[in-house]
């Protein structure tokens, strides 16, 4: 899914770049050509050829952008993106009308330009999503599978969900610790990297506190859980960063209030 949005998203912006590009230095040509008496057909022909480059560009590479105004504008929601659209559109036809009346001025170049910066931004954006996205599957495949019960001195599979509070569980090395616990037995070392960003591995004797999604790099110990799987440090974080992705922070609702009527007063 990412995969597919990503090369959808990058191809956009790769047309956007090489039309800018390709507008911007012949548009460069009008300007200079301008205080230069440039022949009418060199003048009449390099704006054709900026039309012809920028329209793939407009309703190709910017579809996205009035594909959510439209969305928008049946929820009765102007944002920045109806803004953006109608800016592009007018800008566009007046263009063209200008273009087949062979008067006035064109503004290709502009529109290229704009789209280019835009998707720019939001391509940044979405790879920054797609990052948090892959680190929360990280975690959650932490938390999924199943882990070693020690009861009587044998071990046997469950899964981790169904690891209950004072439940001795047995960590090999390489394994993952499913839930918050203490050592009651051995000692290691322990990468916390995924949750704490410290790459560097703590040292856990008995007695000491083990989080949930934590691995054991070196020995063999036995935890006792402290808590349930629904209820460790990494099912917490889960949930925090799933309401982060869906939830809006009440100013951000108030904010996008105010520029929706903001936008409606200023057309």
């Amino acid at each position: 899914m990412h995969n597919t949005e990503y090369k959808r998203e990058l191809k956009k912006l790769v047309v956007a770049g090489l039309g800018m590009s390709q507008v911007m230095m012949l548009s460069a040509s009008l300007y200079v050509g301008e205080g230069r008496d440039l022949h009418y057909v060199y003048w009449n022909f390099i704006r054709w050829i900026n039309f012809i480059i920028t329209t793939p560009v407009l309703f190709f590479s910017a579809w996205n952008i009035f594909f959510s105004a439209f969305n928008g504008v049946r929820s009765k929601i102007f944002g920045m993106d109806f803004t953006v659209s109608l800016s592009l559109i007018l800008a566009y036809f007046a263009s063209v009308f200008n273009l087949f009346n062979k008067t006035g001025d064109v503004y290709f170049d502009s529109i290229c330009m704009f789209i280019f910066f835009l998707l720019i931004g939001r391509f940044l954006e979405m790879r920054a999503r797609h990052h948090s996205n892959n680190i929360v599957y990280s975690l959650q495949e932490l938390t999924s599978g199943t882990t070693n019960l020690f009861v009587n001195g044998n071990v046997k599979s469950i899964l981790i969900e169904c690891v209950n509070i004072d439940d001795i569980l047995l960590i090999k090395s390489g394994e993952n610790v499913p839930v918050d616990a203490k050592i009651i037995d051995g000692s290691s070392q322990f990468d916390e990297s995924m949750l704490t960003g410290e790459s560097i591995p703590i040292y856990k004797n008995k007695g000491d506190y083990v989080i949930s999604g934590s691995i054991n790099l070196d020995h063999p110990v036995l935890i006792k859980a402290v808590k349930k799987a629904k209820d460790s440090t990494i099912n917490i974080i889960i949930n925090l960063l799933d309401e982060a992705f869906v939830a809006k922070p009440k100013f951000v609702i108030f904010s996008d209030m105010v520029a929706n009527i903001f936008i409606l007063i200023v057309i």
